[in-house]
């Protein structure tokens, strides 16, 4: 009898103690954000802009690619929800470059463009750890980062 309350003591001794580890850990540990979603900026210094003479005119090409799966290029998915937002992005950039004479997303201008620009981007990664660390990212009981 006085082994298994010791046994019993012991056990929740240790419970408690790895709880509070637990909450530690995710209490402390926080995540990266980018505020308003800005991203790292390119600087073109007025200098180098009056130095380009010949500005091209351009079609933008916008492809967004989704793999959550296995990461082998054939489970590549298009999808097309982003692409407004990613479409604001790359022409923001390009107003405020100022390097292009002219640019268009319509494909019907493209065979008028001297070059053709094609952007993909591919998210990648596994879906299964992306909830998991969403999941402990709620169970830490801290506001959402952003």
């Amino acid at each position: 009898m006085k082994n298994t309350s010791k046994f019993i003591s012991y056990v929740r001794t240790a419970t408690f103690r790895a709880l509070g580890f637990f909450f530690l850990i995710t209490f402390v540990t926080g995540c990266a954000s980018f505020p308003v979603y800005k991203i790292p900026k390119v600087e073109i210094s007025a200098a180098n802009k009056q130095s380009i003479h010949y500005k091209p005119t351009i079609y933008i090409s916008i492809r967004f690619m989704q793999n959550l799966s296995s990461g082998d290029g054939k489970s590549n998915v298009e999808v097309t929800q982003p692409l407004p937002r990613l479409k604001h992005i790359v022409e923001k950039t390009a107003h405020e470059l100022e390097i292009f004479n002219r640019f268009s997303f319509e494909s019907h201008h493209a065979k008028n463009m001297d070059y053709i620009l094609e952007v993909e981007m591919l998210n990648y990664g596994s879906g299964g750890a992306a909830f998991l660390s969403g999941f402990i990212t709620g169970l830490s009981g801290l506001p959402p980062c952003g």
